[in-house]
């Protein structure tokens, strides 16, 4: 039973109601079907991750395919074609997004996912159907970090490391002390170079002498090569950043 009692408002769809309380009564299945539809939207809503997602990935993949990538002052590719004609998307964001389509679609054997995710459900086959419902039941009630630890995306290290639930609760910063701030802080630092150092322990053993990544199918071959651009430039403004600091420091 709810905690509390709900007052609705003469303009609520929901205003007057009244229910037969038998299987025959017709303003009854009008209200079934209105919760019905209330229902599938919010079915839907664990969807629209995925669907905006799957979008992504294709466009992303047809602009490729036309463009190329940003290689350079001048160069017309996928980012400038996101920020000429869809500014408010962040890429970071929409990255996230379609990662999390590409790897849900893999999981579950999803030929296509745009039509699977983004169709009405009566629209799918019953294959699909039934492939979109455990879609369903594996986003629901799951954090973005949760999906995302779920799928192999992130490391489980790396979302103990920014608070992702593993079993335990994290204190909020309100209710720490200064120094358990800065052992927190610390922590997290300690972390996140032990997981980044074993990336660059990885590359070097195998990435230049025996690209691995070189079996990788041509979509994510661009996508690596992008993101490499992208780390590239954060790289250099930590560098700069890092010899500004000693230099001040020396001075």
């Amino acid at each position: 039973m709810p905690k509390a009692s709900l007052q609705v408002m003469p303009s609520s769809p929901f205003a007057g109601l009244q229910i037969s309380a038998t299987p025959f009564g017709v303003g009854d299945k009008k209200v079934g079907e209105k919760l019905t539809a209330l229902y599938r939207d919010a079915q839907d809503a664990e969807l629209a991750i995925l669907r905006f997602g799957a979008a992504f990935w294709a466009v992303e993949q047809v602009v490729l395919a036309t463009c190329g990538q940003n290689s350079g002052p001048g160069a017309y590719g996928f980012a400038t074609w996101l920020a000429d004609h869809a500014p408010e998307i962040s890429r970071t964001t929409a990255r996230r997004y379609r990662d999390i389509a590409e790897a849900t679609a893999e999981r579950f054997k999803i030929a296509d996912p745009v039509r699977v995710f983004s169709l009405p459900v009566d629209q799918l086959d019953k294959q699909d159907q039934a492939k979109r419902a455990k879609v369903c039941e594996f986003m629901a009630e799951k954090s973005m970090r949760g999906i995302q630890l779920e799928l192999g995306l992130v490391s489980r290290m790396g979302a103990a490391a920014k608070g992702g639930d593993l079993g335990g609760r994290r204190k909020a910063a309100a209710d720490m002390s200064p120094a358990e701030i800065a052992q927190a802080q610390e922590a997290t630092r300690a972390a996140n170079e032990k997981e980044w150092t074993g990336w660059l322990d990885m590359l070097e053993a195998t990435g230049l002498r025996m690209p691995q990544w070189s079996c990788l199918p041509l979509h994510k071959l661009e996508r690596m090569s992008s993101l490499l651009l992208d780390v590239r430039r954060l790289v250099d403004q930590a560098v700069a950043t890092e010899r500004r600091a000693v230099k001040g420091g020396r001075a």
